[in-house]
Protein backbone atom coordinates (compact mmCIF):
# COMPACT_ATOMS: atom_id res chain seq x y z
CA UNK A 1 0.00 0.00 0.00
CA UNK A 2 2.76 2.53 0.39
CA UNK A 3 3.54 2.22 -3.20
CA UNK A 4 -0.04 3.13 -4.17
CA UNK A 5 0.63 5.78 -1.47
CA UNK A 6 3.58 7.02 -3.19
CA UNK A 7 2.15 7.14 -6.57
CA UNK A 8 -0.66 9.17 -5.47
CA UNK A 9 1.22 12.02 -3.61
CA UNK A 10 2.79 12.41 -7.01
CA UNK A 11 -0.18 12.72 -8.47
CA UNK A 12 -0.70 15.76 -6.16
CA UNK A 13 2.47 16.96 -7.60
CA UNK A 14 3.49 20.58 -5.83
CA UNK A 15 -0.01 21.04 -5.17
CA UNK A 16 -1.01 21.74 -1.53
CA UNK A 17 -3.54 19.07 0.02
CA UNK A 18 -5.77 22.03 0.69
CA UNK A 19 -5.87 22.69 -2.94
CA UNK A 20 -5.80 19.26 -4.25
CA UNK A 21 -8.64 18.16 -1.53
CA UNK A 22 -10.95 21.16 -2.37
CA UNK A 23 -10.21 20.31 -6.75
CA UNK A 24 -11.48 16.74 -6.63
CA UNK A 25 -13.99 17.14 -3.51
CA UNK A 26 -12.54 15.04 -0.90
CA UNK A 27 -11.79 15.29 2.50
CA UNK A 28 -7.95 16.38 3.28
CA UNK A 29 -7.84 13.28 6.04
CA UNK A 30 -9.36 10.97 3.12
CA UNK A 31 -6.53 12.06 0.69
CA UNK A 32 -3.46 11.90 3.28
CA UNK A 33 -4.79 8.24 4.84
CA UNK A 34 -4.17 7.89 1.13
CA UNK A 35 -0.92 9.21 0.51
CA UNK A 36 0.50 7.80 4.13
CA UNK A 37 -0.75 4.26 2.65
CA UNK A 38 -2.97 3.63 5.76
CA UNK A 39 -6.17 3.15 3.28
CA UNK A 40 -6.56 2.10 -0.14
CA UNK A 41 -8.97 4.58 -2.69
CA UNK A 42 -12.09 3.42 -3.36
CA UNK A 43 -13.41 2.65 -6.99
CA UNK A 44 -15.40 5.92 -6.99
CA UNK A 45 -12.15 7.87 -6.24
CA UNK A 46 -10.31 5.90 -8.53
CA UNK A 47 -12.84 7.09 -11.18
CA UNK A 48 -13.20 11.30 -9.75
CA UNK A 49 -8.92 10.54 -10.05
CA UNK A 50 -9.62 9.59 -14.17
CA UNK A 51 -12.00 12.69 -14.33
CA UNK A 52 -10.44 15.08 -12.86
CA UNK A 53 -6.79 14.43 -13.18
CA UNK A 54 -6.84 12.54 -16.28
CA UNK A 55 -5.01 9.96 -13.93
CA UNK A 56 -6.07 6.43 -15.67
CA UNK A 57 -6.18 3.58 -12.52
CA UNK A 58 -3.63 1.40 -13.71
CA UNK A 59 -0.93 4.56 -12.97
CA UNK A 60 -2.17 3.99 -9.50
CA UNK A 61 -3.23 0.04 -9.03
CA UNK A 62 -0.47 -1.90 -11.09
CA UNK A 63 -2.96 -5.09 -10.55
CA UNK A 64 -5.33 -2.25 -12.97
CA UNK A 65 -2.66 -2.60 -15.98
CA UNK A 66 -1.92 -6.30 -15.53
CA UNK A 67 -5.46 -7.01 -15.92
CA UNK A 68 -6.12 -4.75 -18.65
CA UNK A 69 -2.84 -6.51 -20.56
CA UNK A 70 -3.86 -9.97 -20.05
CA UNK A 71 -7.73 -9.11 -20.70
CA UNK A 72 -6.27 -7.33 -24.49
CA UNK A 73 -4.47 -10.25 -25.33
CA UNK A 74 -7.87 -12.33 -24.93
CA UNK A 75 -7.65 -14.46 -22.24
CA UNK A 76 -11.24 -15.10 -20.41
CA UNK A 77 -10.12 -16.60 -17.81
CA UNK A 78 -7.59 -14.03 -16.96
CA UNK A 79 -8.73 -14.05 -12.88
CA UNK A 80 -7.22 -17.92 -12.63
CA UNK A 81 -3.76 -16.63 -12.58
CA UNK A 82 -4.36 -13.75 -9.96
CA UNK A 83 -4.05 -16.20 -7.10
CA UNK A 84 -0.77 -18.36 -8.98
CA UNK A 85 1.23 -15.40 -9.74
CA UNK A 86 0.34 -13.68 -5.87
CA UNK A 87 1.61 -17.11 -4.47
CA UNK A 88 4.75 -16.84 -6.76
CA UNK A 89 5.65 -13.28 -5.46
CA UNK A 90 5.17 -14.45 -1.90
CA UNK A 91 7.02 -17.41 -2.34
CA UNK A 92 9.83 -16.79 -4.45
CA UNK A 93 13.33 -16.45 -2.71
CA UNK A 94 11.59 -18.26 0.66
CA UNK A 95 12.79 -21.58 0.40
CA UNK A 96 16.75 -22.61 -0.40
CA UNK A 97 17.69 -23.87 -3.90
CA UNK A 98 20.71 -24.82 -5.28
CA UNK A 99 20.10 -22.28 -8.03
CA UNK A 100 17.57 -20.11 -9.75
CA UNK A 101 16.82 -22.51 -12.33
CA UNK A 102 16.51 -25.20 -9.69
CA UNK A 103 13.60 -22.94 -8.00
CA UNK A 104 12.27 -22.10 -11.35
CA UNK A 105 12.27 -25.87 -12.34
CA UNK A 106 10.38 -26.58 -8.58
CA UNK A 107 7.85 -23.38 -9.85
CA UNK A 108 7.18 -24.89 -13.13
CA UNK A 109 6.32 -28.63 -12.23
CA UNK A 110 3.52 -26.94 -9.42
CA UNK A 111 1.93 -24.44 -11.61
CA UNK A 112 -0.27 -26.47 -13.40
CA UNK A 113 -1.83 -28.20 -10.71
CA UNK A 114 -1.49 -24.66 -8.90
CA UNK A 115 -3.50 -22.93 -11.40
CA UNK A 116 -6.17 -25.74 -11.97
CA UNK A 117 -6.67 -25.57 -8.29
CA UNK A 118 -7.29 -21.76 -7.65
CA UNK A 119 -9.34 -21.58 -10.69
CA UNK A 120 -11.67 -24.10 -8.89
CA UNK A 121 -12.02 -22.33 -5.73
CA UNK A 122 -12.13 -18.92 -7.25
CA UNK A 123 -15.10 -19.49 -9.14
CA UNK A 124 -16.95 -21.64 -6.34
CA UNK A 125 -16.35 -18.48 -4.41
CA UNK A 126 -17.69 -16.28 -6.68
CA UNK A 127 -20.77 -18.54 -7.10
CA UNK A 128 -21.32 -19.09 -3.71
CA UNK A 129 -21.05 -15.27 -2.53
CA UNK A 130 -22.05 -13.71 -5.91
CA UNK A 131 -18.35 -12.12 -6.44
CA UNK A 132 -16.85 -11.16 -9.63
CA UNK A 133 -14.24 -13.54 -10.89
CA UNK A 134 -11.76 -11.08 -10.16
CA UNK A 135 -13.01 -10.05 -6.91
CA UNK A 136 -13.22 -14.16 -5.77
CA UNK A 137 -9.76 -14.23 -6.92
CA UNK A 138 -8.55 -11.18 -4.54
CA UNK A 139 -10.26 -12.84 -1.64
CA UNK A 140 -8.57 -16.05 -2.22
CA UNK A 141 -5.27 -14.20 -2.15
CA UNK A 142 -6.37 -12.86 0.88
CA UNK A 143 -6.79 -16.00 2.42
CA UNK A 144 -3.57 -17.17 1.23
CA UNK A 145 -2.31 -14.03 2.97
CA UNK A 146 -3.00 -14.99 6.26
CA UNK A 147 -1.19 -18.15 6.07
CA UNK A 148 2.23 -18.71 7.20
CA UNK A 149 5.03 -19.24 4.32
CA UNK A 150 5.61 -22.49 5.63
CA UNK A 151 1.60 -23.62 5.22
CA UNK A 152 1.90 -22.04 2.12
CA UNK A 153 5.12 -24.44 0.68
CA UNK A 154 3.22 -27.05 2.63
CA UNK A 155 -0.02 -26.52 -0.13
CA UNK A 156 2.19 -25.89 -2.86
CA UNK A 157 3.78 -29.50 -2.30
CA UNK A 158 0.50 -31.29 -1.98
CA UNK A 159 0.05 -30.35 -5.39
CA UNK A 160 1.89 -32.50 -7.11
Amino acid sequence: MRAIGERLREVRGERTLAEFTQRLGLARTTWSNYEAGRRLPSHEVMQLLERVEGVPPDRILPSAELTRTVLSRGSDDWWSYIPVLWLFSRLKGARPFASDSDELIWWAEHLPALADEFAHRTFELAEKRDLSLDDAAHQVCAYLQARTPDELFQFVDSKE
